[in-house]
């Protein structure tokens, strides 16, 4: 029975992969800040196998900001969580990734800055 629980485990982790980036809104607000809503698809199966965040990075590689996900979305798939009041250097585009516990994190997407 113990090695059939271990097959169904490894079987849920095969299934969920790594998350993927579906869609990035981008807007700049009147003091220049920004706000991100960003649509993140993963199949998230439990506290131990779900998206905790998504990062906003520089064209380096830097992170310039950090939204958390302090919970699974299983039955809420794709999801999309904002972030606001972002300040960004005097750059023209940002890639977001984001981030699960077991597979690591996604691809860049790429946002040109508004």
């Amino acid at each position: 029975m113990k090695k059939l629980s271990i097959f169904l485990s490894f079987l849920f982790v095969m299934y969920a992969n790594e998350p993927k980036i579906l869609n990035v809104d981008c807007k700049r607000a009147v003091d220049n800040s920004y706000s991100f809503f960003v649509t993140v698809k993963h199949n998230d199966t439990s506290s131990e196998h779900y998206v905790t965040r998504w990062e906003v990075l520089s064209e380096k590689g830097d992170i310039l900001a950090i939204r958390i996900l302090y919970h699974p979305h299983i039955n809420e798939q794709p999801f999309t969580r904002a972030l606001y009041d972002i300040e960004l250097p005097n750059i023209s585009k940002v890639y977001i990734r984001a981030y699960d516990i077991v597979h690591g994190y996604s691809k860049n997407y790429e946002v040109i800055l508004p």
